[in-house]
């Protein structure tokens, strides 16, 4: 992430684990990507918290062999 402009701190990723549950109510707060899996912890959050996610639009996406697809979001730009 770092080589493409995206540090580590302004992502939510299943390594953030101390944030994960503040990301339930306003993740806006704390974050401006989310990295998230298919069936990985933060597609499970944002699956069981689909309201808390409203300001995040998908930029990306994709697939990789043999391990499921992926979605980038960013925080849109109020």
């Amino acid at each position: 992430m770092p080589e493409v402009g995206i540090y580590f701190r302004n992502t939510l990723s299943s390594q953030n684990r101390k944030f994960r549950a503040q990301m339930q109510t306003e993740p806006e707060k704390w974050v401006e990507w989310i990295i998230r899996g298919d069936g990985d912890a933060i597609d499970s959050l944002m699956q069981a918290y689909p309201q808390a996610f409203t300001d995040f639009e998908v930029v990306d996406q994709g697939e990789f062999q043999g391990e499921g697809g992926f979605k980038i979001y960013r925080l849109r730009k109020m």
